[in-house]
């Protein structure tokens, strides 16, 4: 059967051979293991299919699961960071997966809307990959994160909402720990990128990226993902921690002769 991408960046419903190890239709994960072999199997199935353009968040994705992966025995609390990093690739197999089959997203973002206009484009350079991965990690950050975390705080109860527990959650996630992890994913992400694109692009790539992932204001910079994600938390522990609305008691006042 041929390898057919639609117009929107996915593939066409018609082409839905081996939907990546036949697990993908319901997203269902139960660990950050079962996280990184979907991520695996997805980056496989764009590859078959043609999506190429794809792999450049996605790739990036794994690279950052597997060293949270790695790093998940010095956490405070790794039940509560594992929750996280299930919500939070619920989140991207509902905008991005289900497209790339071929199928009606289950959500979709405006953020995971540009995401796909420049990724139907199939960047032939260095500078135009980049656009593509930063729209990718914008729309997972910013559109994504704190949703993730609401959903991690409400699964894990009142006791999640004490305040020594945040503090332990927040270290977890945000802290001095996460940004190696990132730097980590990043410097392993770079490894793996050489003869993703045609002549030169990979070495300008990698050499940009180095420079803007240690230094730069981009988006794809770590202190500046590191303080979108900062936000998401306080914006998730905001609503979460938000107490309900008071219910005024309603008053019925009776009058002499009425």
């Amino acid at each position: 059967m041929s390898e057919t991408t639609s117009s929107d960046g996915g593939l066409r419903p018609g082409d839905q051979r081996h939907a990546v190890g036949g697990t993908l239709g319901s997203f269902k994960v139960a660990s950050w293991e079962d996280v990184g072999d979907s991520l695996e199997r997805i980056s496989e199935a764009i590859r078959d299919r043609g999506a190429e353009s794809h792999l450049l968040f996605a790739d990036l994705y794994t690279a950052s699961i597997r060293q949270w992966l790695r790093a998940r025995r010095q956490f405070a609390d790794p039940a509560f960071v594992e929750a996280v990093v299930i919500h939070f690739y619920r989140l991207y197999a509902e905008s991005v997966v289900h497209p790339l089959l071929g199928q009606s997203p289950v959500r979709r973002t405006a953020l995971w809307n540009r995401y796909f206009e420049l990724a139907v484009r199939r960047p032939k350079h260095a500078w135009s990959a980049l656009v593509v991965l930063r729209a990718g990690v914008v729309a997972h950050v910013i559109g994504d994160l704190e949703e993730a975390f609401c959903a991690a705080l409400l699964d894990a109860g009142p006791s999640a909402l004490s305040g020594r527990n945040l503090q332990r959650h927040a270290q977890d996630l945000l802290g001095s720990a996460s940004s190696k992890i990132f730097h980590a994913a990043a410097s392993d992400y770079l490894e793996r990128l050489s003869g993703a694109l045609p002549g030169p692009g990979p070495t300008l790539l990698k050499r940009t990226m180095l420079s803007i992932v240690h230094h730069g204001p981009s988006g794809l910079s770590v202190p500046t993902v590191q303080r979108w994600r900062r936000r998401a938390w306080r914006r998730a522990l905001d609503s979460v921690c938000q107490p309900p609305p008071v219910q005024m008691p309603v008053v019925v006042h009776r009058y002499a002769g009425l």
